[in-house]
């Protein structure tokens, strides 16, 4: 399974970089799609609680705080 293919009620694992970022495994609230400006092709956004929103191609936070991403929960990072 890819980022991309997952859907609402899944659970992701979402974490930063930053000493400030806590982790933690979260249910997707909500799957949109949205087009990449320079090829025009669709990809999903994952939506969590609390409005924050990831990109379903790298896993990286779209909106603040922009430290944030999300993984698979079988890619976690340990």
């Amino acid at each position: 399974m890819e980022l991309k293919d997952l859907k609402v009620g899944d659970t992701v694992y979402c974490t930063g970089d930053s000493g400030f970022c806590d982790s933690s495994n979260e249910k997707i609230k909500k799957v949109t799609v949205q087009y990449d400006e320079h090829s025009g092709k669709p990809y999903n956004v994952i939506w969590l609680s609390g409005e924050r929103k990831f990109d379903s191609r790298d896993g990286g936070a779209m909106n603040p705080p922009l430290a944030y991403y999300i993984v698979l929960l079988d890619k976690k990072i340990k």
